[in-house]
């Protein structure tokens, strides 16, 4: 065979057989990294809101209260604040007059009260506060301070002893009393009607044997010992609408008796007759 045919048929064989050889792949690109998301920062925790701390405030006061009968009414803002610094306990009342029912006793040396209203224009002449607790009392048996602490220490320092007395109840300085009455008591002939004297604070000034009985009236009487803790009065009255006679009597170092009887000019048939009661509220 010659050279030439060998040749064709190595190179059949070599096609057959793939002596060529697998053709190189072309390399196949290497992925790149994939980029990672930055990690995202974890939002730091919002702060909660700051709740504001509720305000105190002060206990309200009244805005209004009903006026006693023919007075006016003022709200005190700030309230004040009254103590009892002599004896004998004095009465805190369910309205504003001196006749009105009885709710508790403002003890002297006690614990001091808060008014919260004024009440003025009455026909005693007085003024009288509301007790933030209930109830009413005059401003003539009490002391009345702008603060707590003043008024708590005006308690504290009180003098709340009774005053001593050997039977002999006469006041031995000038001092401020409080007198009630009861009703008109007519007697005789009487054309007009009932008569009402005047009464409340009065205050009494021994002299001697005698004593100065001084209301509200324009002119003071003059009182003369009867006996042992009984003075008298009889004649004209401070207006000269008649005559009166007055019996006083001092039943302990705290309290009096009188009996007060008027015979009115205008109706000189006619005797009214009333009973006083007084209780001891200071020394001045």
């Amino acid at each position: 065979m010659s050279k030439w045919i060998l040749s064709f048929l190595i190179v059949i064989l070599c096609l057959i057989a793939g002596c060529g050889g697998n053709p190189t792949p072309e390399p196949t690109a290497v992925p790149t990294d994939t980029s990672v998301p930055s990690p995202t920062a974890t939002p730091s925790p919002v702060p909660p809101t700051a709740t504001a701390t509720p305000t105190l405030t002060a206990t309200p006061k009244p805005t209004s209260l009903p006026a006693p009968e023919g007075m006016d009414v003022e709200v005190l803002d700030p309230a004040a604040y009254a103590a009892r610094v002599t004896t004998p306990d004095v009465n805190i009342r369910s309205e504003a007059k001196a006749d009105s029912e009885v709710l508790a006793k403002f003890e002297c040396g006690a614990d001091p009260l808060t008014l919260d209203a004024v009440a003025s224009g009455g026909a005693d002449g007085e003024l009288w506060y509301h007790v933030a607790e209930g109830g009413w009392i005059r401003e003539d048996v009490i002391k009345v301070y702008a603060d707590m602490e003043t008024a708590a220490s005006a308690s504290k320092s009180a003098d709340c002893q009774v005053p001593q007395n050997t039977g002999d109840y006469t006041p031995t300085q000038s001092s401020v009393w409080n007198t009630t009455i009861g009703p008109d008591n007519m007697t005789g002939t009487c054309s007009g009607g009932s008569f009402l004297p005047v009464y409340g604070l009065v205050q009494i000034i021994p002299a001697g044997e005698t004593l100065t009985w001084r209301s509200q009236e324009p002119a003071p009487y003059t009182f003369s010992r009867v006996k042992l803790n009984v003075y008298s009065y009889s004649g004209p009255t401070a207006i000269n609408d008649g005559t009166v006679t007055m019996t006083l009597t001092f039943t302990s170092a705290t309290t009096l008796q009188m009996t007060h009887t008027f015979v009115p000019t205008s109706d000189p048939a006619c005797q009214h007759t009333h009973q006083y009661n007084g209780v001891f509220q200071w020394f001045n």
